[in-house]
């Protein structure tokens, strides 16, 4: 092969990704369209509600937003953080539904519903870390240098 079909040949490859990345790009960007789409049409059926039905309604359709953005930049990354990150921001999300949902209640009925939404949260960020040190553990079992990610 000379230098200028190998040189060809790179600058093909090369093309190929860059083609591949944007397209890629695109269709992340198509996702999070949908998404913002999706949560203006949700928010607006909320606003039909009142009252503590309206708030739990909003915290909802915030939180579904908040877990599908950060399950899609976890599938576009694909590292273990960036799974770590989806599973903590879950956490978070249902945790701020949760309490919103205790506001109904009052006293020592609503501090306890609290108590137990703060307890599903830890639970669901220990195993999330759990998860992300044994996806770790593996990857430094299998040559990665970088586990980090």
């Amino acid at each position: 092969m000379t230098s200028t079909v190998r040189f060809a040949a790179a600058a093909l490859v090369l093309l190929c990704a860059a083609v591949a990345q944007a397209a890629d790009a695109s269709t992340v960007l198509l996702e999070l369209q949908r998404i913002d789409a999706e949560f203006d049409a949700a928010r607006a059926r909320c606003d039909d509600l009142a009252g503590q039905a309206k708030d739990v309604c909003l915290a909802e359709v915030r939180a579904d937003r908040r877990i599908r953005k950060a399950e899609l930049a976890a599938r576009g990354q694909g590292t273990s953080k960036a799974r770590y990150d989806a599973q903590i921001a879950r956490a978070e999300a249902e945790f701020g539904v949760a309490k919103e949902r205790c506001a109904i209640r009052a006293g020592s009925e609503r501090a306890a519903c609290v108590a137990d939404a703060r307890a599903d949260e830890a639970r669901a960020k220990d195993e999330a870390r759990r998860a992300r040190h044994e996806a770790e553990s593996r990857e430094v079992a299998n040559g990665d240098r970088n586990p980090a990610k």
